[in-house]
C-alpha cells in the first residue's frame, strides 16, 4: 500500500516519467528497469549514425595496442 508521502510524489511527476515508470521501463525510483535497458539499446542501435558513434566512444576507452 502506498504512503501519503509516495501518492504526493507520484502526483508531482511529469506526464512522461508517469507513463515511463507504468509501462515498466522505469522503476518506481525512476531508474531504467532491465526491460528499459533493452529498449534503450534496441533504440541506440537501430540508427547507423548512433551506432558508429557508439562504437568509437567505446574505442576510445580501450587500451591502445603497443607496436
Amino acid at each position: 500500500m502506498s504512503t501519503i508521502r509516495e501518492k504526493i510524489r507520484y502526483a508531482t511527476l511529469s506526464n512522461d516519467e508517469r507513463v515511463l515508470r507504468e509501462s515498466g521501463i522505469l522503476s518506481d525510483s525512476g531508474n531504467l528497469t532491465d526491460v528499459g535497458r533493452r529498449v534503450l539499446a534496441d533504440v541506440l542501435f537501430e540508427n547507423p549514425d548512433t551506432r558508429k558513434a557508439i562504437v568509437k566512444l567505446v574505442e576510445a576507452t580501450l587500451p591502445k595496442e603497443k607496436k
